[in-house]
């Protein structure tokens, strides 16, 4: 879907396939250049699929919500999905360093069943900057790893037993 400047994908299903994700990054907000990405910030966005990808719904969802948009840099979206439960995760600049942040859906990614986005690694995350980041999940436990600038180029990861709640 998107009206604009729509690049990097990323796709997942439940364990049945009827329930189909896709995230991605968006420049539909930018009032610099929606088409061209000339210094703009683009945004995260969700759709699914309840009939094995057959259809999308007509509204996409915005995720990284939480400031204005455009107003940061956000980057490479990741979406992974267990049972009902959807997790969402990217890199997001909103607190000055790139952060790895995560939002939730305990209903299938159904609009207004979103968490709040929060930070994986709520200490670190202004204190480094994280890049890079993917996410694994199993049922409740969901897992997050990045790069990081702590020591060059290491590999940091965090997991979380509640689907997400605390990290």
């Amino acid at each position: 879907q998107g009206t604009a400047g729509v690049v990097y994908p990323d796709i997942a299903c439940d364990e049945t396939g009827q329930y189909v994700y896709v995230v991605w990054q968006d420049y539909r907000q930018d009032s610099v250049d929606p088409t061209l990405q000339n210094g703009s910030q683009p945004n995260v966005y969700f759709n699914r699929s309840t009939d094995y990808g057959a259809t999308f719904e007509a509204g996409d969802q915005w995720i990284d919500q939480g400031t204005s948009p455009n107003s940061h840099l956000i980057r490479y979206g990741n979406v992974e999905a267990s049972g009902s439960n959807v997790y969402v995760s990217w890199v997001d600049s909103r607190f000055g360093n790139r952060a790895v942040w995560f939002s939730m859906s305990p209903s299938y990614g159904a609009a207004g069943t979103w968490t709040a986005p929060a930070p994986v690694d709520p200490l670190g995350g202004y204190l480094y900057t994280q890049d890079y980041a993917d996410l694994a999940c199993s049922g409740n436990i969901v897992y997050a790893a990045w790069q990081d600038s702590r020591i060059s180029g290491s590999i940091h990861m965090n997991a979380s037993k509640d689907g997400g709640v605390s990290w």
